[in-house]
């Protein structure tokens, strides 16, 4: 739940904006120490004392006092005063976001939007449309991208209109969240190019579009994002594999492997095991298998798990087939450890029927052959400039 600010420090926020931006503060505060100071060294005169010491502190002080009154001033044209101030606003909003008063946040992001300044408005209006859809104000969020993608800003466009493509695609507008994606995929930027790329490889596969998906999570995998090249490789194996392409798949799934990413890596290797398993390669898949229940992945460790336990059961190494049953039973996997319990009692049923459930069908359950990187199937997350 939102922090709400209480009304009085809204009002010293507002107060501690307008004396940065005309420096009142700091001339108010100098003036104050200027004048107290210099009454306590005639104060100190007047009464006899002539103590060299003190006498020196308070004109070193006054000194100080003088020097901070020029010195916010001294070299700064009103350009760049206002500049700061802008800049100010923006850090605001960071800083009120980042402690739950999403009001004041607001607020201070407008106020660096409404003025116009070139850097400051539009990576402030990305961020206003991410807090807006936190909120749940879709078409405020809609706006605040629009106005960014408007500003042709280097960074705040491109990643709009990522965020937008985002946006539209959990509206339904496929068309318009695919226009959104080629965006930000054509700024060439090191960031949103990549991302819109694998959304869009996504959205694309969902609609049967199987040329389109190639191509957008290729443009992915070859930018050598160390996020999105290696997600996108696993994805554009399942695509290949898909499509009868078993070397493009394993080339792929290899790359996804060779990344270290801590999810793309054991997914990566999951689904290699399954192609070569299905390909008749028991050794390979094994090793495969063996590589993402060593990652510790909470899905593709348990996959290969009870892939690995029907392999070795098949292979007649029934001790090593209960083990990865078990592995997976132990992973508390919501989906996977129920199907690992059910080979499991068929395993220990057929060893001695004294042993585990009676009755059961005599056939393995087996995981899905593929998975692609699982992050498509969540909500993707807006990302700020």
């Amino acid at each position: 739940m939102a922090h709400r600010q209480h009304p009085f420090m809204k009002a010293i926020q507002s107060v501690a904006l307008w004396t940065h931006r005309h420096r009142v503060l700091w001339y108010v505060l100098a003036l104050a120490v200027l004048a107290s100071l210099v009454f306590l060294g005639f104060l100190a005169l007047r009464s006899g004392r002539s103590n060299i010491k003190l006498i020196l502190i308070l004109f070193a002080l006054s000194a100080w006092s003088t020097i901070m009154y020029r010195v916010p001033d001294y070299g700064h044209t009103v350009e760049e005063r206002e500049a700061e101030h802008e800049y100010t606003a923006y850090n605001l909003g960071i800083l009120l976001s980042e402690q739950g008063d999403e009001e004041g946040a607001q607020a201070a992001y407008r106020l660096a939007i409404d003025s116009g300044h070139p850097d400051q408005a539009p990576t402030a209006a990305v961020n206003l449309g991410i807090l807006l859809s936190e909120q749940g104000d879709t078409e405020g969020e809609r706006a605040a991208y629009r106005l960014a993608i408007d500003s042709g800003h280097p960074d705040a466009t491109p990643m709009a209109a990522y965020n937008l493509g985002i946006l539209l695609g959990e509206q339904g507008d496929m068309e318009g969240a695919r226009a959104a994606y080629q965006l930000a995929i054509d700024s060439g930027h090191p960031d949103a190019t990549p991302m819109a790329a694998y959304n869009l490889g996504a959205l694309l596969s969902e609609q049967g579009d199987e040329e389109g998906a190639q191509a957008a999570y290729q443009l992915a995998v070859d930018s050598s994002h160390p996020d999105r090249a290696p997600t996108s490789a696993v994805n554009l194996g399942v695509l290949l594999d898909d499509r009868g392409d078993a070397e493009g798949a394993r080339a792929a799934y290899q790359l996804a492997i060779d990344s270290g990413h801590p999810d793309a890596t054991p997914m990566g290797a999951y689904n290699l095991g399954v192609l070569l398993d299905n390909r008749g390669d028991a050794e390979g898949a094994r090793t495969a298998y063996q590589l993402a229940i060593d990652s510790g992945h909470p899905d593709a460790g348990s996959l290969a798990a009870v892939r690995l336990g029907a392999l070795l059961t098949e292979q007649g190494d029934t001790e090593g087939a209960r083990a990865a049953y078990q592995l997976a039973i132990d992973s508390g996997h919501p989906d996977i450890a129920p199907m690992a319990m059910h080979n499991l009692r068929i395993l220990l049923s057929e060893q001695d029927d004294t042993v585990g459930e009676r009755g059961l069908p005599r056939h393995r359950l087996r995981p899905p052959t593929r998975r692609r990187d699982g992050a498509e199937a969540s909500r993707p997350s807006r990302r700020r400039p």
